[in-house]
């Protein structure tokens, strides 16, 4: 729990499923944490009894319940979303990982609905979960259970919304001339449905080339995709134009916050611009050679041991303005 940090300023996915994983794991630790608070007459008895209210909470049916949901939701959320954070994640990918999402989420809806997720077919008095017996408040209307069904249907609608609809259906099936893996058996070179989308994909990203020449280059493809072959260059070009998150923004935004602190905050625009640039697109500090940049820097005279640092600039008296020349 110590390593979760802030929990409510937290927006990624993956950090929110990492803070529920940790009240699930440490379920029990927190429920004598606030069962002895509540417990405790050196503190205050409004804080007392809420510390009692949140173990009463805790040790319900239906809190668990909530949680063990909410977490296996955040868990194909969260590799989702990390899934998407890669550089090198293409749409066709995205629109897969999306889809990969919808039916995990569709398996625990039917889980949901099956009552795997429920205790009711565990005996009243014998209901526990990692040590602490739970109880259901029925003539409590405080501690209402929410819809799960209901909520996983919509969770799986606003995920559905993202993936690409019937207006960009034809895009899709001409970035996927660039995707082996989704081929037919049955295709060969000549492929001329292929070569059709292939001509279509040119002219909607305007890449300069031969169509005669690009339709060989991609029978040569179609028969084996492994040998090199310069089609391979402008797949990698038309896949890594479109961003499908904007995750390379966000790490800018992290960047920015990681180099200009309140107590770095007087850094010049040109030099927090370089540092931003060395931080985003750089090497790691462990694969950077410090060695060539540090020859050019001592070359440049920059260092403070240089004789031109320690030089002195001595003016005569021609070079003093009036007011200078008052105090000599």
């Amino acid at each position: 729990m110590k390593k979760i940090g802030k929990v409510f300023t937290i927006r990624w996915a993956a950090s929110t499923y990492r803070a529920v994983n940790a009240l699930w794991s440490s379920f029990q630790a927190l429920h004598e944490h606030f069962n002895t608070l509540s417990n405790d007459r050196s503190i205050r008895s409004c804080k007392r009894k809420m510390y009692s209210g949140i173990a009463k909470r805790l040790a319900t049916k239906e809190f668990v319940e909530d949680v063990a949901v909410i977490k296996d939701c955040l868990g194909q959320i969260s590799i989702l979303s990390e899934s998407l954070q890669k550089s090198d994640v293409s749409v066709i990918d995205a629109n897969r990982y999306l889809q990969y999402t919808i039916n995990s989420l569709e398996k625990i809806k039917r889980s949901v609905t099956e009552g795997k997720y429920s205790f009711d077919e565990v005996a009243r008095n014998d209901v526990a979960f990692k040590g602490v017996p739970l109880h259901s408040y029925e003539s409590r209307a405080s501690f209402p259970s929410f819809n799960k069904p209901q909520f996983l249907q919509a969770l799986i609608d606003n995920i559905k919304a993202r993936l690409l609809n019937a207006s960009n259906e034809n895009a899709l099936k001409q970035l996927e001339v660039f995707a082996p893996e989704r081929w037919s058996s049955e295709i060969s070179a000549p492929w001329f449905e292929g070569e059709k989308l292939l001509v279509e994909l040119r002219q909607r990203f305007s890449i300069a080339c031969n169509e005669q020449e690009l339709v060989m280059a991609f029978r040569d493809y179609v028969s084996d995709p492994r040998k090199p072959n310069p089609i391979e260059d402008m797949m990698q070009e038309i896949l890594h134009t479109i961003p499908v998150s904007s995750s390379e923004a966000e790490r800018g935004f992290s960047q920015m916050n990681l180099v200009c602190t309140p107590t770095r905050s007087t850094l010049a625009i040109t030099t927090l611009s370089s540092l931003l640039f060395i931080g985003i697109n750089g090497p790691p500090p462990n694969l950077w050679n410090a060695q060539e940049s540090l020859s050019r820097w001592l070359v440049s005279h920059r260092s403070a041991m240089a004789p031109e640092r320690k030089r002195r600039n001595v003016k005569t008296k021609e070079d003093l303005n009036a007011v200078e020349l008052m105090f000599t």
